[in-house]
């Protein structure tokens, strides 16, 4: 983020956040390094939240294991295509492409991601 920050500046590209309400370039062209700060430092946050939240789910994967009920995806493991396709979402996602459907009307109907109704699109 930080980098495209700075080419974007460096270019020349006037970039506003309204909240919070950052620019890296001000009305004169010259760049707000107030901004510049802001975006240092939530960047940093960021950076740090993701790794408290990681963190977090190794710690409860590795509780979970300790109580013998977490045992995760097997190393090595497929399913099969039949078995993939067998599934009720994957079901319900055949049936509304077969009704012609969009890819975003299939997603806010099921909650579900473009790359899963893709996937159930090439193998069905």
């Amino acid at each position: 983020m930080l980098t495209i920050w700075k080419e974007l500046t460096e270019k020349g590209v006037v970039v506003v956040c309204r909240n919070p309400s950052l620019r890296n370039l001000d009305e004169n062209g010259k760049e707000d390094k107030f901004s510049q700060l802001m975006m240092s430092i939530l960047s940093t946050m960021s950076d740090f939240e993701r790794s408290l939240i990681r963190e977090r789910q190794m710690e409860g994967i590795r509780l979970r294991k300790e109580k013998g009920l977490y045992k995760g995806r097997q190393i090595g493991t497929t399913e099969s295509n039949e078995r993939f396709l067998s599934k009720p979402k994957n079901q319900e996602i055949i049936k509304l492409l077969h009704r012609g459907l969009k890819y975003s009307e299939i997603q806010k109907i099921l909650g579900c991601s473009p790359n899963l109704i893709l996937k159930v699109k090439e193998l069905s």
